[in-house]
């Protein structure tokens, strides 16, 4: 299965697993073994990526606050928002921001 498929059925909301394989007519298993054979990466860890992705964008071209843009990728909990990036790219949200535009600040 092509990541842009994935890409293009979610939304930032409460997506699980079980209801994109729904959405896909396919069985959650079946998902799972698609995305370890063609992505080597489990849904739930691509899912994560890709709101992490969005994100990380959104810390760098808007003025949103961490609870907003938490929201905005799909996590009702601002706190679990915050440890899931944390974890993912070594800095919390707010950091990850101020150094982004530390970084444009010296390319300028």
């Amino acid at each position: 299965m092509p990541s842009f498929i994935f890409c293009r059925i979610i939304t930032y909301e409460d997506i699980t697993m079980e209801k994109l394989a729904v959405k896909l007519y396919i069985s959650r298993a079946y998902l799972r073994n698609l995305f370890m054979e063609q992505l080597h990466i489990s849904p739930q860890g691509y899912l994560i990526q890709i709101r992490i992705e969005k994100a990380k964008q959104l810390l760098c071209t808007t003025e949103y606050t961490v609870s907003q843009i938490a929201a905005a990728v799909g996590y009702h909990d601002p706190l679990q928002f915050s440890r899931m990036f944390k974890k993912r790219v070594g800095g919390s949200p707010l950091h990850y921001r101020e150094s982004s535009k530390l970084l444009l600040s010296r390319i300028d």
